[in-house]
């Protein structure tokens, strides 16, 4: 999505003519599960979002150390893609 998580339903059309399946934001404003316009959204309830560029700035320790608070949770790890196909198959 762009940058701040602002999109219109346009975005949504021409994403899902290019061939996107799912969409990834906040939950407030893609609530898990939902669909519009051809995508599945996937909030970020059960998401450790983050960017490259925390990586860079705050080090590869920050990554391990926000890996190991989810691992201690008994969490499996997988792609945002991996969690929509999931979904697809409850839909």
């Amino acid at each position: 999505m762009p940058p701040g998580n602002v999109w219109c339903e346009m975005t949504e059309r021409y994403a899902f003519q290019a061939g996107l399946k799912f969409l990834s934001s906040t939950e407030a404003k893609a609530p898990t599960g939902r669909e519009s316009n051809g995508l599945i959204y996937i909030g970020d309830r059960n998401v450790i979002g983050f960017h490259d560029k925390q990586i860079v700035e705050s080090g590869i320790s920050w990554l391990e150390h926000k890996l190991l608070e989810v691992k201690e949770r008994n969490t499996a790890f997988c792609f945002v893609k991996e969690m929509g196909y999931g979904l697809k198959k409850e839909i």
